[in-house]
């Protein structure tokens, strides 16, 4: 039997039987609606939270370490005990920088041991008092020390009020620039010796520093007390992560440092991925060591771990595979954070997705029912196409099709409804969003500037896919019933 044939008593059931036809694709369409929708909603908020995440300098940073045993995983399962790494040094960072073109930017971490560097500043220009007022509170490295009873409560709470303690970003330079250019004023190239990037709103400094405008702080000085810092360990050295001590305490007489103030950021860390906002160059930091102890050198210091700054978020899987072929560890944070999110949405659009499939899985039954009764309706015409000379296939082939287009119609209704869903839901978020000012700011500082549902082609296609094979399915026992009719029983009950 030709195409033609077949298109022709379709098109004469669909016009005459239409109200059936879509009743009894009512529950595909519901199915194939759940899933889209939810599918839809799951992989557009899944995409503007990798776009977002991407769109921030710190998803360009790379954490390096080296292992002792030149593994390249932070873990190894069944080992029974934490793995031992081997600190790095500035030679080490060198051989990194040459080896690796996707680093751009790279730097010692000084944030690792809980609380990173910091510094006391003494509004008043005092650095010594400071410093004996902030070692009761900041904690002592000897754990038996007992604390010293304050002689006078109400003079140490006003002496501290005039003292405040700045922890420096752990962001590589170009990383903070990036992030905070849009609230940044003076030099846009990183720090020299003895120049330092400030905040003016974290902690309220630059209130507390006397200026009225952040600009007013550009080119002045300011002195800076060493109080504590991270470990440093020398290049080379093995060491546990399970028993790294917290922090070095800076005891010794020359401590203080003056720095000319060459940036300030206009801004505040209002978000987990923004980290603090001051910033120096570690070099600042060995400077001050040597002072304390003029026999070390740069090559006496090295830290648990070197951050790098990538050209691009795309090339971490290639700086990765570099750093691994060298016996380097390249772990990301966000690449963590992403990986997380991934599969929980994954999960999520599954679970939701299910109750569509459920919905296509009850809708079986309706259409057998409904292709039953077709056949028994159409009794006296599949008598007459046979006596025609129709084969069992070609009547065979004629209710199939029959159930088939049953399940189009279910997917094209179901599309239509869910992308009309999704518009819908994407419209009210967005419109919500940008009456509301704080969800603006947030969205910006996101990168985020709409929602949308993602309709992708596969998608549309996997789910019209899986109408016709339902729906097929659903139509084979009627269609072979119709197939096996004999023509002169039917005839002659007709």
């Amino acid at each position: 039997m030709k195409l033609s044939i077949y298109t022709k008593i379709l098109s004469r059931q669909l016009i005459t039987k239409w109200g059936r036809f879509i009743l009894a694709s009512g529950g595909i369409m519901v199915g194939i609606w759940a899933i889209v929708l939810t599918t839809s909603l799951s992989t557009g908020v899944l995409g503007t939270i990798t776009t977002a995440l991407n769109s921030q300098a710190s998803a360009r940073e790379i954490s390096i370490f080296s292992r002792e045993d030149g593994q390249t995983s932070f873990f190894n399962p069944g080992a029974g005990q934490a793995p031992k790494f081997v600190a790095l040094g500035q030679d080490d960072i060198k051989k990194i920088s040459a080896k690796d073109p996707n680093i751009i930017d790279i730097q010692p971490d000084l944030a690792i041991a809980n609380g990173g560097l910091k510094t006391v500043l003494d509004l008043t220009g005092k650095a010594d008092r400071c410093y004996n007022i902030n070692k009761l509170s900041t904690g002592e490295t000897d754990k038996n020390a007992q604390p010293k009873p304050i002689e006078n409560p109400e003079k140490t709470k006003e002496d501290l009020a005039k003292c405040t303690t700045l922890t420096f970003s752990s962001f590589v330079f170009e990383s903070l620039y990036l992030s905070k250019k849009d609230n940044w004023l003076g030099q846009t190239t990183k720090p020299a010796q003895n120049e330092i990037v400030l905040c003016f709103k974290c902690d309220d400094l630059g209130q507390k520093l006397g200026y009225k405008e952040p600009k007013e702080m550009l080119g002045q000085s300011i002195s800076l007390d060493f109080v504590f810092a991270p470990n440093l360990y020398k290049p080379g050295t093995t060491y546990e992560t399970a028993n790294l001590t917290r922090q070095n305490k800076i005891n010794n007489t020359n401590r203080t440092a003056k720095f000319k103030i060459t940036s300030v950021i206009d801004d505040r860390q209002d978000s987990f991925l923004a980290g603090s906002s001051s910033y120096m160059d570690i070099a600042n930091y060995y400077q001050t060591m040597r002072t304390n102890n003029p026999n070390l050198n740069d090559k006496d210091f090295g830290t648990l771990q070197v951050t790098g700054f990538l050209k691009s978020y795309d090339s971490l899987a290639s700086s990765k595979e570099i750093l691994a072929n060298n016996k380097l560890l390249g772990f990301s944070i966000l690449e963590g954070i992403l990986t997380g999110v991934t599969a929980f949405f994954a999960g999520l659009t599954v679970v939701l997705s299910g109750f569509g499939l459920i919905a296509m899985i009850a809708s079986i039954f309706g259409i057998v029912n409904v292709m039953a009764i077709s056949v028994l309706e159409r009794q006296k015409e599949i008598g007459v196409l046979k006596a025609l000379g129709a084969r069992n296939w070609d009547i065979f082939m004629i209710f199939l099709f029959e159930s088939i287009l049953l399940g189009f119609l279910g997917w094209l209704f179901g599309v239509l409804l869910a992308v009309a869903s999704g518009l819908g839901i994407a419209k009210l978020f967005n419109l919500y969003s940008s009456n509301n000012p704080d969800w603006q700011k947030n969205l910006a500082g996101l990168n985020i500037k709409e929602f949308n549902p993602s309709f992708s082609w596969w998608l549309l296609l996997g789910c019209l896919i899986l109408a016709v094979v339902v729906t097929a399915i659903s139509g084979l026992a009627p269609a072979i019933k119709a197939a096996r009719q004999n023509p002169v029983d039917v005839l002659r009950s007709e």
